[in-house]
């Protein structure tokens, strides 16, 4: 079936490549090795253990999805964050896969690594408007963040304001580090470095909004934070090691 047909914003996965093939074989090792924990050690009901596998391999399988919209020439790195994604999942809870799913469609809304170009106009307006909006609320949220560890019931603990700087800094490195795509889209274009920009604040917008909301909040979109932290981290790495 033509996917086509219905939405541009779908990308179906291709088994003739290594990497399609690892990420399924990473998410269905996932999902049977919680299941399995659950099952044997936390003495959990099959169904609940099947449940917390899937939503494991859930996060699992949209982190990688995210990591490979964030850096398309950068397909290992996709790879590298599902480590901290578990990890926050395990530390924070499940994450809110309605508002991950939006983000990745979002995020090939303004990034086009599917190829199909839209009207000028609508491509005009969505990164125009992503770029501001993102900057500003950006500055707003982060001005609340940094202010609210000082506070009396701050909306995060100190301890977790790291994750938040953290993100910003993967950001704010992938801005400065990361230079032309070489990678094509889907229908072979080329994919714009700026749109990709826009996607990166457009993402670090959503994860920092959604924090606004604390502790659970955070959780909502572990899965983003850790994209962002790990293709910041490794294109620094990049930047250093080629100096």
């Amino acid at each position: 079936m033509n996917m086509e047909r219905f939405t541009h914003l779908g990308r179906p996965i291709d088994l003739t490549y290594p990497t399609n093939r690892w990420i399924v074989v990473i998410v269905a090792s996932t999902l049977i090795t919680v299941a399995g924990w659950g099952l044997l050690a936390q003495r959990l009901l099959l169904s609940d253990a099947l449940l917390q596998g899937a939503e494991f391999a859930g996060a699992v399988f949209l982190a990688w999805a995210l990591g490979r919209e964030t850096d398309p020439d950068a397909e290992i790195m996709a790879f590298f964050v599902i480590p901290p994604t578990i990890l926050l999942v395990s530390w924070l809870g499940k994450p809110a896969f309605d508002l991950l799913f939006l983000t990745l469609l979002l995020m090939r809304v303004v990034n086009r690594t599917i190829g199909l170009v839209g009207k000028p106009g609508d491509v005009i307006l969505v990164l125009v408007l992503t770029a501001w909006v993102a900057i500003l609320l950006a500055v707003i949220s982060l001005f609340l963040f940094i202010t609210s560890g000082w506070l009396y019931n701050p909306i995060l603990p100190t301890s977790l304001l790291w994750l938040v700087f953290a993100g910003v800094f993967g950001t704010m490195a992938m801005l400065s580090y990361t230079p032309k795509i070489q990678s094509k889209s889907d229908h072979g274009g080329p994919i714009h470095l700026q749109r990709l920009q826009a996607s990166w604040l457009l993402a670090l917008l959503l994860a920092i909004v959604s924090a606004c909301f604390g502790f659970q909040g955070l959780a909502t979109l572990s899965p983003v934070w850790s994209v962002l932290i790990v293709a910041g981290i490794y294109r620094l790495a990049l930047r250093t090691r080629t100096r």
